[in-house]
């Protein structure tokens, strides 16, 4: 994807839903969505067992390792057109994939490990690690890779520069009250391949960890909405039938 430039819309949307969803049980939490140009979407409702490739004809697949028990890693294999497997990389990552591509045959493959029990990841604040890997398509060499941090979430690519979404961090004390650890909002921001040690903040926002849409609602929602040129941010929080449906939108 070439993204020349990020401009973050806020669409607060209260949506009427028709009927019941098994979200209470993770109230207090926001589900995480990322949509593709292509209309391919992800969040903690997904469950396929092949993911495209986007911006290719390729598909992506992860596999548990023949010693899962001991590394808890998963194989991860790029399939063609056809559904044949051509590239296999044993133990290289974790059991969310995704992958896009990043320019002439290379792509962009991320690998994630998500604390989320009973949905596949995508529940802000419950991304434990992940790993990002630059694959040669014509070779299937691994050319560049990078184990992520806690909560560090790829969203997309500029061929050598890397999209991210961190939710942010709670304050906290430790030490029975006498280190004090302070909150970080959330934010957006990109690493470039060559000097990825800097880390360019685009877009900071007003909230640590998810957003306070409204504590009545059924399920609060951040979606990433991805084109070639920029990232739309919206957040959505859902209420039941009874409740009246309103709608604020907000741009900068």
């Amino acid at each position: 994807m070439k993204i020349k430039h990020i401009f973050t819309a806020f669409i607060f949307t209260f949506s009427v839903l028709l009927s019941g969803c098994d979200f209470n049980s993770q109230r207090g939490t926001a589900v995480i969505e990322v949509q593709y140009p292509s209309g391919y979407s992800r969040d903690c409702y997904t469950w396929d067992e092949l993911s495209p490739v986007e911006g290719t004809s390729y598909q992506i697949q992860a596999e548990q390792s023949e010693n899962y028990k001991k590394t808890k890693k998963y194989d991860i294999r790029i399939l063609n057109e056809d559904g044949l497997v051509i590239y296999e990389y044993p133990e290289a990552g974790y059991s969310v994939v995704r992958g896009e591509a990043a320019w002439d045959e290379y792509i962009w493959i991320s690998a994630e490990n998500w604390n989320s029990p009973h949905y596949n990841g995508y529940i802000s604040g419950s991304l434990t690690e992940s790993i990002l890997m630059l694959a040669d398509m014509e070779t299937g060499e691994i050319q560049f890779q990078k184990e992520l941090g806690k909560n560090e979430l790829f969203l997309t690519s500029a061929e050598t520069r890397c999209y991210f979404y961190h939710c942010g961090q709670k304050a906290r004390e430790q030490w029975f009250g006498l280190l004090k650890v302070p909150g970080r909002n959330a934010r957006v921001y990109y690493r470039e391949k060559d000097n990825w040690e800097q880390e360019v903040v685009v877009y900071t926002l007003d909230y640590e960890l998810e957003p306070e849409l409204d504590d009545r609602s059924i399920e609060d929602r951040i979606r990433f909405l991805l084109s070639d040129e920029k990232i739309v941010l919206s957040m959505i929080s859902s209420w039941p039938a009874h409740k009246k449906e309103e709608n604020q939108d907000m741009e900068k």
